[in-house]
């Protein structure tokens, strides 16, 4: 069985995201997640990159490349949060 661009695509793809989160699970790292974020704009933009947007496999493609790059973002954004930080208890100016 001979295997397209798409498909191809998205088994590099995937092989690639399950490698970086197991290395993120064995070892955390900020790099990792900024690695998975950008996997995952890749996967979002492929169909148009590789010349299938008009396939079935398109909106499924950029929905999940969505969803990678939406809790990649979170885990980063929570990363840097800190709810104790000054001015962040509701007493006094927000300091940035």
């Amino acid at each position: 069985m001979r295997m397209n661009r798409r498909g191809a695509d998205a088994w590099a793809s995937s092989a690639l995201l399950v490698a970086t989160s197991l290395a993120t699970v064995l070892a955390f790292a900020e790099w990792e997640e900024w690695a998975i974020m950008l996997l995952g704009l890749w996967v979002a933009a492929s169909p148009w990159l590789l010349g299938f947007a008009h396939a079935k496999a398109m909106p499924i493609t950029v929905l999940i490349g969505g969803a990678i790059v939406f809790l990649s973002a979170l885990e980063l954004w929570l990363i840097h949060y800190d709810p104790a930080a000054p001015g962040r208890d509701g007493v006094g100016p927000l300091v940035t």
